[in-house]
């Protein structure tokens, strides 16, 4: 549609039931979530660990139990109790639908394969912590 932005255009997919997958939602967790609703949200089977980090992130990290498991590990941060990044390693890539890179208003979401491993990387652009690593991810492509 000439004129309309991606975000209007996944809007609009949702509304009329399309398959168009939402680039702030990665296996079942979604950017603004709580930390007890990320918990809830990603059903993978295995062990959590969280600390807060110097740079004031609750920082959540969750390792699988399974080795046969598709996700190698996640790792989730959360700035003034909501999440603002995601970061995984995934053996498989159709785990994770939609481009290898998106890059919308309020997201920046990149793919990167390293050998039989995909290193996904989601930031709301709207985190000061995250500024920085934004625009370099911006910057790379």
């Amino acid at each position: 549609m000439p004129g309309c932005s991606r975000h209007t255009l996944l809007a609009l997919a949702a509304l009329a039931g399309c398959d168009e997958p939402d680039p702030q939602q990665l296996l079942g967790v979604r950017l603004g979530m709580s930390a007890p609703q990320v918990r809830n949200a990603f059903t993978h089977d295995g062990s959590w660990e969280s600390r807060t980090g110097e740079d004031g992130l609750l920082h959540l990290h969750w390792t699988p139990t399974q080795a046969a498991d598709p996700v190698r590990s996640a790792h989730f941060e959360l700035h003034d109790g909501l999440l603002v990044a995601v970061r995984l390693q995934v053996a498989q890539r159709d785990l994770v639908p939609g481009g290898d890179r998106v890059e919308l208003p309020e997201l920046v979401r990149i793919i990167e394969a390293e050998g039989e491993v995909h290193d996904l990387v989601l930031i709301a652009r709207n985190c000061p912590v995250h500024a920085a690593e934004v625009e370099r991810l911006l910057a790379s492509d």
